[in-house]
């Protein structure tokens, strides 16, 4: 994953931190991830800040980047089910 970039750089270096632990996460259970997505992406969508069809939009995305399209489209598809 990248560096990012930041007025003062703490949050760029939160999100370099982060990498790692992604990247760890995706190859022990990449199901588990899909899942914690999943509960994100219900919470976003009950806050109402952005619309149901954008944040599915970059969920989707996310997927694509992180190689877990199939483990997200099963969860999706089992709806709160999934997130078992």
């Amino acid at each position: 994953m990248k560096m990012r970039n930041s007025a003062d750089g703490s949050s760029a270096q939160i999100l370099d931190a982060a990498d790692p632990v992604i990247s760890d996460a995706l190859k022990e259970d990449p199901k588990a991830v899909a899942r914690a997505l999943a509960a994100l992406v219900d919470r976003c969508k009950a806050e109402g800040r952005y619309t149901d069809e954008e944040i599915e939009a970059a969920a989707e995305q996310l997927c694509r980047e992180l190689g877990i399209t199939c483990e997200w489209q099963a969860i999706r598809s089992k709806g709160s089910a999934g997130l078992q």
